[in-house]
């Protein structure tokens, strides 16, 4: 999955996007880009990201980490 195409399904859940550059990641020079994406909120003050993640240039993610209680959730399905 590329950084795009990830900004683009967790816009679709709700959630923004902030992106900023790395520079060039370890000898490659590929580039590295973090992304945290949070919830909307009426307050003022910024809350914590529901997901931190990682992308190198042509690579895709490389660390995603998802706030337990603020991260995106599917719904239960009732077992059969």
């Amino acid at each position: 999955m590329e950084l795009a195409d990830a900004v683009a399904v967790m816009a679709e859940h709700g959630f923004t996007a902030e992106q900023r550059a790395l520079g060039p990641w370890h000898s490659t020079g590929r580039a590295e880009r973090r992304v945290e994406f949070r919830q909307p909120s009426p307050s003022p003050r910024r809350t914590r990201p529901a997901v931190k993640c990682s992308f190198i240039e042509g690579a895709g993610p490389t660390c995603v980490l998802v706030d337990g209680l603020r991260g995106p959730r599917s719904p239960m399905r009732a077992s059969a």
